[in-house]
């Protein structure tokens, strides 16, 4: 099979090239060469395949099979993006936002290229131009757009776009309010492990808006938050066990909950911490 790739790579047939290159930088059914990859890959790349161009923008940003230069990374994925590929334009509009890449930052391209890929339903240009939008971090904020973009991301089952949606239906931010949705779009994320959602969760347990309050369900999303080092739940949970609210009070537990929190830079956790210790020794 790999002998009649390589002559069909040979032949000039530029996805034949971009597929050896993909044999040799995985290893497949040969040994694994990062230097033949980037040579059939650039062949390929040369007679304008997209995937072949990104793919050698790769190369040049790691190094790999070839010496790393950024701007000649920054040269394939441009390449790439003109000609349409999501992914590079998506990588296009990362290198203008973060300015890193020799070129200057530039959120209106970074706009510009991250709403091609958007367009196309790539699930992360979906999200963070949704983040660009609703801060307006260096453009005009525009918050119903970035809800819209959010909610094409989280109908795809990313969780990060979820979290915010649900954040914005819940509090109504830029849409109607709408505690029912938000919370169910928290849930969602929740489910899939993302601690801002599950915190979000918690607190909406222990305030009892849009549901009936339960301090056991408040602390169960808490704890999941915590643990994946959220600071606040982290001291939620230490107040929690102080109160003896949602579980049996454990001043020992609210310490050591409250100690994460302050190495996290939560500064009342360590300020509750000398209060308490305090009250121990009087």
């Amino acid at each position: 099979m790999i002998e009649q790739l390589k002559e069909a790579a040979r032949s000039g047939d530029p996805m034949d090239q971009f597929r050896l290159g993909q044999a040799f930088f995985l290893g497949q059914e040969t040994e694994k060469d990062d230097g033949q990859a980037v040579v059939w890959w650039r062949r390929a790349a040369d007679q304008g395949l997209p995937e072949a161009q990104y793919n050698l923008g790769q190369a040049f940003l790691e190094g790999s099979g070839v010496a790393q230069d950024l701007k000649e990374a920054f040269g394939w994925f441009s390449r790439a993006a003109e000609a349409g590929l999501a992914l590079a334009q998506f990588t296009v509009g990362g290198a203008y936002y973060s300015g890193e890449t020799f070129v200057e930052r530039d959120s209106a391209k970074a706009a510009e290229w991250w709403a091609k890929a958007a367009d196309q339903g790539l699930t992360a240009a979906l999200f963070y131009l949704g983040l660009l939008l609703f801060s307006g971090d260096g453009l005009p904020a525009d918050q119903p757009r970035a809800i819209a973009y959010w909610r094409r991301a989280s109908e795809q089952g990313f969780g990060l776009a979820q979290t915010n949606l649900g954040s914005a239906l819940y509090t109504g931010v830029g849409v109607k309010q709408d505690l029912a949705e938000g919370l169910g779009w928290w849930r969602k994320a929740a489910d899939q492990g993302l601690a801002m959602a599950q915190h979000n969760l918690g607190n909406a347990y222990n305030t009892g808006l849009g549901l009936p309050a339960d301090q056991a369900m408040a602390v169960h999303y808490w704890r999941l938050a915590a643990e994946q080092d959220v600071a606040e739940a982290q001291f939620n949970l230490g107040v929690a066990y102080i109160e003896g609210k949602g579980v049996e009070r454990d001043a020992a537990q609210a310490i050591g909950w409250w100690r994460k929190a302050a190495d996290l830079g939560f500064p009342q956790a360590m300020e509750n911490i000398r209060l308490l210790e305090g009250e121990q020794k009087h």
